[in-house]
């Protein structure tokens, strides 16, 4: 399923970042970069996952495009269900955080909604 992405990355290292964060998030129990990283016995340095994604030299609609003709292919003519969730967070100053209504929950949540 990787090679489909390959042509977003102008470098191998790149596309080697893409797969270890791709694996890494469906693997750990924490979806920090510091933890998916330290899933792997031989593991790069964590900057340079940062940089990866906050210095992104690839396109995220291309990204996206990729996405949604790989489920099209899947699921011609059936119905896909996006299911979101909200990965709460402490920390005051931690990017991209924000309030959001867990209905799970019934509260008010500081964190991600992904």
């Amino acid at each position: 399923m990787s090679e489909d992405f390959t042509h977003l990355f102008d470098q191998e290292r790149q596309l080697i970042h893409f797969k270890r964060l791709m694996t890494g998030y469906v693997a750990a129990e924490k979806k920090t970069i510091a933890h998916m990283n330290g899933l792997f016995t031989f593991h790069t340095n964590q900057s340079n996952l940062n940089r990866f994604i906050t210095s992104a030299q690839w396109s995220e609609y291309e990204m996206n495009s990729v996405k949604i003709n790989m489920i099209n292919q899947v699921e011609s003519d059936g119905v896909v269900v996006l299911d979101d969730y909200i990965n709460e967070k402490h920390g005051e100053e931690i990017f991209g955080t924000d309030w959001h209504r867990d209905h799970a929950c019934n509260r008010n949540v500081w964190g991600w909604q992904i």
